[in-house]
């Protein structure tokens, strides 16, 4: 329409730019996930500049990793990091991919590798003029994935983002510095450090955010015997992911299964029953492995009540999703269900080392087990 008039098109497209990417953004906060990245898209189609693909694309990897979409969220960023053209913001790109990797393992089947993790981290890490801000994403990165947990990475990584005071990298130091004392069984001090976490959140606004955090808080709880309070943040996690997408809603029930699987009340379990198969069932797209554990779990309660058919069929059901590389995470169940039945080769098969994890509640059922 006005291919005669360069100045009031390169206009029009510039309010156009600005206005799909503000409706995108605030789709993005109602968690209307698919309507954020089709505005995106649209907005991609009218963005020549690389700086202003670059923007757009970092909107729609976040989007993607919003619904766990793993594929769509390295594939947004990578993009992203070969239009970047100066070190410092190619860095930070770099810590994000990493961050966002190891936040969300849930959106990975299967993950990247750990050299490719620690690629991304020595990239985040090495460029020129590297940001506070970069330094301590790519240590939080480098502490989750790190299986021996270094505590000089973890430190430094608290210590910039309490001197740059960012609530959101607080929060993730604080939750790797959790993390490290579970795997080294310091109970104490792993729920004193989640104890600064849950101070965050009345200046934590973001959903996906604060379902994270209580999340993370059930272990330690439940690592000093503070069963009740593992359960209030359970429901709270349960009430806060009932707005947002329906792999959080997996996130909000196995909360709640967890903590009765690990009392071994079995028959509280079999109650969840119907809410976490009709939560799983409407989380098909994304490789959430508290989809087939959930279901494992239920394999076991209805095995605890001699209901073999039953147990079988949610066996099956687990067995129908193909993930990789979750090890105790799924194994942990089968082994409970192998003991049960007296089948001690299945048990031998499975019974690998458990590795403490951002799934730090199945964690705790796993070394019981084990």
């Amino acid at each position: 329409a006005w291919a005669s008039d360069d100045a009031t098109l390169a206009e029009l497209q510039g309010h156009a730019r600005r206005w799909l990417r503000t409706a995108a953004a605030q789709a993005i906060g109602r968690f209307e996930i698919d309507a954020a990245l089709a505005l995106l898209s649209d907005a991609l189609r009218i963005v020549d500049e690389p700086w202003a693909r670059v923007g757009v694309l970092i909107s729609a990897a976040r989007a993607h990793a919003l619904r766990f979409d793993g594929r769509g969220f390295r594939d947004a960023m990578e993009e992203a990091i070969k239009l970047t053209e100066i070190d410092a913001d190619a860095a930070d790109l770099h810590s994000t991919l990493a961050f966002q990797t190891l936040v969300r393992a849930g959106m990975w089947n299967p993950a990247p590798g750990a050299d490719v993790l620690e690629a991304w981290i020595e990239a985040a890490l090495s460029g020129d003029g590297v940001r506070d801000r970069t330094r301590a994403r790519a240590l939080i990165a480098r502490g989750y994935s790190d299986e021996d947990k270094a505590i000089e990475t973890i430190t430094e990584a608290v210590e910039i983002a309490e001197r740059i005071d960012d609530v959101s990298l607080r929060s993730y130091s604080y939750d790797v510095r959790v993390s490290r004392e579970l795997a080294f069984g310091s109970a104490a001090t792993a729920y004193a450090w989640q104890e600064k976490r849950l101070a965050l959140m009345d200046d934590i606004t973001d959903p996906d955010h604060r379902a994270d955090i209580l999340m993370s808080a059930i272990a330690p709880a439940l690592s000093m015997g503070r069963i009740d309070e593992a359960r209030q943040h359970a429901h709270l996690l349960d009430e806060v992911t009932q707005p947002l997408s329906e792999h959080h809603r997996v996130h909000g029930v196995a909360g709640i299964l967890e903590i009765e699987q690990l009392r071994g009340d079995w028959e509280r379990v079999r109650r969840l029953q119907h809410r976490v198969e009709t939560a799983v069932a409407g989380n098909p797209d994304t490789p959430c492995s508290l989809n087939p554990r959930s279901l494992l779990v239920l394999a076991v309660a209805q095995a605890h009540a001699g209901n073999e058919r039953e147990t079988n069929r949610l066996v099956a059901a687990a067995h129908g999703y193909d993930l990789q590389g979750f090890g105790t995470m799924i194994d942990t169940a089968l082994i409970q269900l192998a003991l049960l039945r007296g089948d001690l080769d299945e048990v031998a098969s499975r019974l690998g080392r458990p590795a403490i994890r951002r799934s730090n509640w199945v964690y705790l059922s796993s070394i019981a087990t084990h």
